[in-house]
């Protein structure tokens, strides 16, 4: 059972890790790498961002008899690909895919997260690179 939100996010990005160590992706942690979201590599090689977005949650319970009640946490993660452009969107489609069959076939690693709506999106060229969205609803209880 997930404790915290801390957990929740870290639980998430073990999963998302997975996939760009297998995938040599080079990777910008939101808020644990010195290069912001607003920023890109100076390099040719593909590289993603990865975002948690929580939405408002909620109470989904009574107290039990020691006053401890069921929180349901909801929200997105967002996953941008970025790829040289030029190869016909095989990279970025490789990549999209490697994000939506884990997401997909594994909720997390300790089963507490739940994702839904997992999806990919092309978004097309930006400054050289051609981006790609990963977006995936999460879900997840905490009880306090």
């Amino acid at each position: 059972m997930i404790t915290s939100r801390t957990q929740a996010k870290d639980a998430m990005m073990t999963l998302l890790k997975t996939v760009t160590d297998a995938q040599s992706l080079h990777t910008i942690w939101e808020d644990v790498d010195k290069n912001t979201l607003d920023q890109k590599p100076d390099t040719s090689v593909p590289f993603s961002r990865i975002a948690v977005r929580h939405r408002a949650g909620g109470s989904t319970s009574l107290p039990n008899s020691a006053g401890r009640k069921k929180f349901q946490e909801d929200g997105f993660l967002l996953i941008e690909i970025y790829t040289p452009s030029g190869d016909g969107t095989v990279t970025a489609d490789t990549l999209a895919q490697a994000f939506l069959t884990a997401l997909r076939t594994r909720s997390s690693l300790n089963q507490s997260v739940w994702y839904t709506d997992v999806r990919a999106q092309e978004i097309g060229q930006d400054d050289g690179w051609f981006k790609t969205n990963v977006v995936a609803e999460f879900h997840y209880n905490i009880i306090e």
